[in-house]
C-alpha cells in the first residue's frame, strides 16, 4: 500500500489537467521548451522519485530527498514567478477573449496567513469552470479549436517550472546545485 504522500500524489496525477504540460510540442521559440535541470525535477515531482540531497533550506528548515519543502517554504523562490506567471497567462487570455481585466495589485495577502496554492497540477472546481469558459471564449476569438489546449499547456508548463523553481531555491545560496541535486 503506498503512503499518504503516495496516495496523494496519485491521486493529483489522476486530475486531467495536472498532464497538460506534457502535451506541449517543446519548443524553444513558443517558450515551451524545459531545461534538462527543470524537466529533471518535474518528472522526479511526478514519479515520487528522489531528486535532491537532504539538505537544509536557507530558511531554517530540513530539506528530504523528495524536496517537498520547497512547494510550501514561506521563503521559497518559485511561489511568486508561479503565481505572476499564472496570472499574466489568464490575464493576457482574458485580453484575446475581448474581456477587460488588470492584474491583482502587489501586496494582496490572506488575513490567515494560508497562500492559495497549485503545485502538483489538480485544479479545484473554480479554477476548472474558469479554464473551461476562458477556453471557450479563447476559442471562439481566435477560431483557433486549439486554442484552449495550448492555454491549458501554458498554465501546466507555469506551475511545473514554479515547482522546479521553489525546489531549487531550497538550496543555500553559497551552494551550488552539483552538491545536492540528484538527476534522474
Amino acid at each position: 500500500m503506498p503512503s499518504k504522500r503516495d496516495r496523494a500524489r496519485l491521486l493529483a496525477l489522476s486530475a486531467k489537467e495536472s498532464g497538460y504540460w506534457l502535451h506541449a510540442l517543446p519548443s524553444a521559440n513558443l517558450g515551451t521548451m524545459l531545461d534538462q535541470t527543470t524537466l529533471s525535477v518535474v518528472i522526479g515531482l511526478r514519479l515520487g522519485a528522489s531528486i535532491i540531497q537532504p539538505h537544509r533550506c536557507h530558511c531554517g528548515d530540513s530539506v528530504d530527498t523528495y524536496g517537498h519543502h520547497g512547494l510550501s517554504c514561506s521563503r521559497s523562490a518559485g511561489r511568486f514567478s508561479r503565481h505572476s506567471t499564472i496570472n499574466d497567462i489568464i490575464r493576457r487570455s482574458l485580453a484575446t477573449a475581448h474581456v477587460p481585466a488588470v492584474l491583482e495589485p502587489i501586496g494582496l495577502a490572506r488575513s490567515d496567513g494560508k497562500r492559495p496554492d497549485e503545485t502538483l497540477g489538480p485544479w479545484g472546481p473554480e479554477a476548472r469552470a474558469l479554464f473551461k469558459e476562458l477556453s471557450k471564449r479563447v476559442i471562439e476569438s481566435t477560431g483557433d479549436p486549439r486554442a484552449g489546449s495550448y492555454l491549458g499547456q501554458r498554465i501546466s508548463l507555469a506551475i511545473q517550472r514554479g515547482n522546479a523553481a521553489s525546489i531549487l531555491g531550497t538550496v543555500p545560496r553559497c551552494g551550488g546545485f552539483e552538491d545536492v541535486l540528484d538527476i534522474i
